[in-house]
C-alpha cells in the first residue's frame, strides 16, 4: 500500500492557520493509540470496526490512503481508523502531517471536528449539529452560525433550524447552570423556548427553576414566555410564571382529572333524576315513579342528599372567590 498526501487536510490546516510539517515512515507502535480515541469529534467511539476490517483488506491489496494528522507527541487528530487498519494489516509505518506543538487546543479540536466527516465512521445529524455548536461556542467571531451550518451541514434549512435550537438551548443551559439551576435532564426544546428571556437574568432563573420543578414542556414554556412579554414589571412576570406553572404542571393535571371525575359523578346524579344526559341505566325516572316507590319518605337518603348539597354550596363559594 501507499500513503499519499491529503490535500483537503492541508487546505483545512492552512485555513485554520495551523503550521505543520510532513513526515514519512513513522512507526505505528510509537503512536498514542488509546489516548487518541478521545481527541476527535467521536470521543469515546472513534473506531468503526467494520470499516477498519474493509480498509485493512484494501491496504493488503495495495490501495493508497491519505496521511494522518497528529501532534508532535503522536496524538492522532485525524486517522484513528487508518491507524487501526494499518496495524491490523501488519503495516508497520504511516505517513503523517505533524502540527506545530504550540497550536492551541481549541484549534486542534476545531480541526478534528471539521475533518472527521471525510474518513471512517460517519456522524449522525445530531452529532454533526453538536459539533457545530461546539465550534461556534469556541470562536463565535470566526463566522456566523449560518455560514458554519452551510459549511458543515450543507445548505439544509431543516438542519440549520435544528442547529439554531441546539445553540440557543446551549446558551440558556450555560447561563442557568452558572446560576445554580440544575437543568442537566431538561430537554433541549424546553431550554430553547427560554432563549427570548436570556437577557433577563433573574426572570430566566425563575422560569428555569419552575420548568424543572413542574416538569413543563416546550409548548408550555413557549406559551408562558409569550404571555410574559406582554407584562410590564419583573414582579408581574415572575408572578405569572409561577401561577402558570402551578396551573399546568403534572400536579395540576392530576387535580384537573380528579375534578373531571367528580363532575362526571354529579352529572350521573342529575341524569338519574332528570334523564336525557346519559344512556344506559341512568336515563332518569319520572317524579311520579319516585313517589310510588316511597323515595320521598326515605329520611336517611334525604339527609345524605342535604349533606351533599351543603358541601356543594361551599365548593361553589370557593370557586367564585
Amino acid at each position: 500500500m501507499n500513503w499519499i498526501v491529503d490535500t483537503a487536510a492541508e487546505e483545512l490546516l492552512n485555513k485554520l492557520g495551523i503550521p505543520f510539517t510532513f513526515r514519512t515512515h513513522i512507526p505505528i507502535k510509537d503512536f498514542r493509540v488509546e489516548e487518541s480515541k478521545n481527541t476527535n469529534a467521536r470521543s469515546g467511539n472513534p473506531i468503526d470496526e467494520a470499516h477498519v476490517l474493509d480498509m485493512a483488506q484494501a491496504m493488503r491489496d495495495g490501495a493508497s490512503f491519505p496521511a494522518l494528522v497528529c501532534t508532535k507527541s503522536l496524538l492522532v487528530l485525524a486517522g484513528n481508523n487508518r491507524v487501526a487498519s494499518a496495524d491490523l494489516a501488519d503495516i508497520g509505518y504511516v505517513d503523517a502531517y505533524i502540527i506545530d506543538q504550540a497550536t492551541p487546543k481549541t484549534l486542534r479540536v476545531e480541526f478534528g471536528r471539521r475533518d472527521n466527516q471525510r474518513h471512517g465512521l460517519k456522524n449522525t445529524d445530531d452529532e454533526r449539529i453538536e459539533h457545530c455548536v461546539d465550534l461556534y461556542e469556541r470562536n463565535p467571531k470566526r463566522q456566523t452560525l449560518k455560514s458554519l451550518s452551510d459549511e458543515l451541514l450543507g445548505r439544509n434549512d431543516k438542519l440549520y433550524g435544528k442547529l439554531v435550537v441546539a445553540w440557543e438551548a446551549r446558551v440558556v443551559k450555560k447561563q442557568l447552570t452558572a446560576e445554580g439551576v440544575d437543568v442537566i435532564d431538561t430537554k433541549k426544546e424546553v431550554l430553547y423556548r427560554m432563549h427570548p428571556i436570556v437577557g433577563q437574568r433573574s426572570l430566566l432563573v425563575t422560569v428555569g427553576r419552575l420548568a424543572v420543578k413542574y416538569k413543563l414542556n416546550g409548548s408550555m414554556i413557549e406559551e408562558m414566555v409569550k404571555a410574559i412579554s406582554g407584562l410590564n414589571t419583573e414582579h408581574e412576570k415572575k408572578a405569572y410564571a409561577k401561577e402558570y406553572s402551578m396551573a399546568h404542571g403534572p400536579k395540576a393535571k392530576i387535580k384537573m382529572q380528579d375534578a373531571t371525575k367528580f363532575k362526571r359523578k354529579l352529572r350521573m346524579l342529575l341524569s338519574f333524576l332528570e334523564g336525557g344526559t346519559r344512556a344506559g341505566d341512568n336515563k332518569g325516572v319520572p317524579v311520579t315513579t319516585l313517589a310510588e316507590i316511597g323515595l320521598g319518605n326515605d329520611k336517611e337518603l334525604e339527609n345524605d342528599i342535604n349533606a351533599v348539597v351543603v358541601k356543594l354550596k361551599t365548593v361553589l363559594k370557593k370557586a367564585k372567590k
